[in-house]
């Protein structure tokens, strides 16, 4: 942000230098307008993205009522998987790798549960 203060604007203001008032309050203006636009920018991308990951459930469901439970499991297991991949923990890694094993045995529930200590040991205290 500019150095576009209250201050200056009444300032030029009172001085009758309309020239700086009009590019100190046209300033201050456009950088507030600017954060604003800014905000709601990160606000639409964080509801985006909380959208899609609502949309991979929904998905998630209608391949169960289209093609039976054991490919929702799949599925399922395959996003839980995405999520500990994307993590930067420490223990992500190892945690991964055991589900991967637990995916080609076809063991979902091990991959639930192995989530299960993921979520726990990444939550925040």
């Amino acid at each position: 942000m500019s150095d576009y203060s209250t201050k200056n604007i009444i300032d030029y203001a009172m001085d009758g230098d309309a020239i700086k008032f009009r590019e100190q309050l046209y300033g201050a203006i456009h950088d507030r307008v600017s954060s604003h636009i800014e905000a709601k920018k990160q606000e639409v991308a964080r509801n985006l993205i909380g959208q899609q990951e609502q949309i991979q459930y929904e998905e998630v469901d209608e391949i169960d009522e289209a093609s039976g439970n054991n490919e929702k499991k799949h599925l399922d297991s395959i996003i839980k998987m995405k999520e500990v991949k994307k993590s930067k923990h420490d223990m992500a890694p190892s945690i991964h790798d055991h589900m991967e094993d637990a995916l080609e045995k076809g063991d979902h529930k091990k991959i639930n549960d192995l989530h299960k200590v993921f979520k726990h040991i990444t939550k925040k205290v």
